[in-house]
């Protein structure tokens, strides 16, 4: 639902949406000048106010085209082709548009789950390295080990920090 709404209200799709429109309201406009074209006038008017003659005329013309050599054919035609090329221009735009949505989409989900993920194992070895750290202060473990393993996790810190950057980045494009 979210990228179908990003892509019926992106500028460029409406844009292209429009263009089409246009076009295909162009084929409309040649189409009917092969219809009778009917126009009429109204005369109304009083001969002298003595003599109280009013007349009234009505004039009704009407057109039609018999030949033009295929002149509207062709332009016809050509404003067809020209609905055409904007229906898949706009078909083309929502396509792209639909795969940024989508990839971008994919990258916020990507790093949500890296980011439940880091935040899971750093649950389970937070109190490991307590428990290291107090084994180390009772002389009972290796000092180096602690240190190894605090470095383990500063590096997972750090990676959760980039994450959480990214995952930020990505709501912000999505």
């Amino acid at each position: 639902k979210a990228i179908k709404s990003a892509v019926s209200s992106d500028p460029a799709v409406l844009a292209a949406k429009k263009v089409y429109e246009q076009r295909l309201a162009a084929v409309g406009i040649t189409k009917s000048q092969m219809e009778f074209q009917v126009s009429g006038t109204a005369y109304g008017g009083v001969e002298d106010l003595t003599d109280e003659t009013v007349g009234l005329a009505v004039v009704l013309n009407a057109n039609k085209l018999l030949f033009d050599g295929g002149q509207l054919r062709s332009q016809i035609t050509a404003n067809e082709l020209a609905a055409k090329a904007a229906l898949n221009n706009y078909l083309v735009t929502a396509d792209e548009k639909s795969l940024e949505a989508a990839m971008a989409w994919v990258e916020l989900e990507r790093y949500k789950s890296l980011s439940d993920l880091i935040g899971s194992r750093l649950v389970v070895l937070d109190p490991l390295i307590t428990q290291l750290e107090q084994v180390a202060k009772a002389g009972i473990g290796d000092v180096s080990q602690v240190a190894a393993a605090q470095r383990t996790v500063s590096l997972i810190r750090v990676t959760q920090t980039d994450v959480e950057e990214r995952l930020e980045q990505a709501k912000v494009n999505f």
